[in-house]
């Protein structure tokens, strides 16, 4: 497909022309700000990771490697993402799952050109992993070329781009074509963000599309905001509960059947990409730059940046309950951080983390160490100790509180579902 003029159906080819799919020199904005590799990236791999292990284990007892299929595989950003999903226990520090020798096949398919071709210059010369333009709506075409895949990937919000329909269809595409047992990732838009107050209803009124518009202006400096909100096209995506997801797979014909495990996890609660840009909820607190800014060299965010507004309602019960218990936690956090930066006695982490407390036990070991760092920063001459040693600590901590609190409803940017399904019935 590489060197043939195909149109681009999908308006990201002007992105990946413009260079916003290469890395940029700063962390503090874009595609590949810190919030997006320290955090998100992380979440997923952290959401992952007990399938994976699995499949990895089924796949070496078997003497072979590893397939995978990548929808939505952009510029080759999920392949980078899932060969950096980190090894469990205690001395797998620096270790990964898996490597591109663990890779039987993987075949990235992704409806706009300009990422195939630029995804297929980057891996030039290994012959397992090839890239292909194709239409998720028209999966099925494109499977039924290929045997079993072990892992049926997405990654980075594309399925949002599909409408229930299409969706449901390339879900069953999937359970059709894989006879052995298998793992689906799918990753859309929650629909409970804070970033969007103006969707949190939407799909409780039969009238209302269930297509709503999405922009992508993040990708810019922020000075530059107004001019490409002009320029830049909307796309219209499906946001999603959590329930609402589950019940949706599980509704297609032969999910429930062969469903060994399905897995909700939000993503980026309270720091999605447009609790910056505002564009819509005007007046949000921009959390993601803060954050962002604690991941920089020699920048830092002060207390009252850090932290977050009282959400208003949203209308569902356990979307409510989870924002008041979650904020508050966030809360606690930021203001026991503050109190250790200067200087003043901060409330004990076990005291916190003690059962029926504000904050998750898994949290407690590195608040603990933490603090037994800022009590020895006077060992060390980092030029701002706390903005380039204490700081992007801190940021951990408020990851790993996301990742033990969130309970998978739709309330943050991304919503990650992770179903694992057995064998066909009599088929192998």
């Amino acid at each position: 497909m590489i060197g043939v003029d195909l149109p681009d159906r999908t308006g990201y080819g002007r992105l990946v022309q413009d260079g916003h799919y290469a890395h940029a020199p700063s962390g503090l904005w874009g595609k590949y700000d810190n919030v997006r590799r320290i955090w998100e990236d992380q979440i997923t791999r952290f959401a992952i990771r007990p399938a994976l292990e699995r499949l990895r284990r089924q796949a070496r007892d078997e003497g072979r490697g590893l397939r995978v299929v990548d929808l939505g595989c952009g510029a080759g950003e999920g392949l980078d993402l899932l060969l950096q999903v980190p090894a469990g226990g205690d001395r797998a520090w620096g270790r990964y799952l898996l490597n591109e020798q663990d890779l039987a096949a993987y075949h990235g398919i992704d409806l706009c050109p300009n990422m195939i071709e630029q995804a297929s210059r980057r891996c030039a010369g290994k012959p397992q992993l090839s890239f292909a333009v194709g239409d998720l709506a028209e999966l099925g075409s494109f499977l039924a070329g290929h045997p079993s895949f072990d892992l049926y990937y997405n990654s980075y919000g594309s399925l949002s781009h599909l409408d229930d329909t299409q969706l449901r269809t390339m879900v069953a595409d999937v359970v059709d074509h894989a006879y052995g047992p298998c793992v689906l990732l799918i990753d859309v838009h929650g629909q409970f963000s804070a970033e969007w107050p103006c969707y949190w209803n939407y799909s409780r009124d039969p009238a209302a599309a269930r297509m709503q518009p999405y922009n992508m202006v993040w990708m810019y400096p922020a000075s530059e905001w107004p001019d490409r909100l002009q320029q830049q096209r909307d796309y219209r995506v499906r946001y999603w509960r959590g329930e609402e997801l589950r019940r949706f797979l599980l509704a297609v014909p032969g999910v429930a059947e062969r469903q060994h495990a399905l897995t909700l996890v939000d993503r980026s609660v309270l720091v999605g990409r447009h609790v910056d840009t505002g564009i819509f909820h005007p007046g949000v607190k921009p959390l993601r730059r803060a954050v962002n800014a604690m991941f920089e060299f020699n920048q830092r965010s002060d207390a009252i940046d850090l932290e977050a507004d009282r959400l208003t309602a949203t209308g569902d019960a356990e979307a409510d309950g989870f924002f008041v218990d979650f904020v508050s936690a966030w809360n606690v956090l930021v203001h026991w951080f503050d109190d250790l930066g200067a200087g003043r006695q901060p409330i004990r982490a076990a005291d916190l983390c003690a059962a029926g407390g504000p904050i998750p036990l898994a949290l407690l070991t590195g608040m603990e160490a933490l603090a037994e760092q800022a009590r020895r920063l006077a060992w060390f001459d980092p030029g701002d100790p706390e903005a380039n040693l204490l700081q992007p600590q801190f940021g951990l901590l408020l990851r790993q509180l996301e990742f033990h609190a969130q309970r998978g409803l739709g309330c943050g940017h991304g919503l990650l579902a992770v179903l694992e399904l057995g064998s066909a019935s009599g088929r192998r």
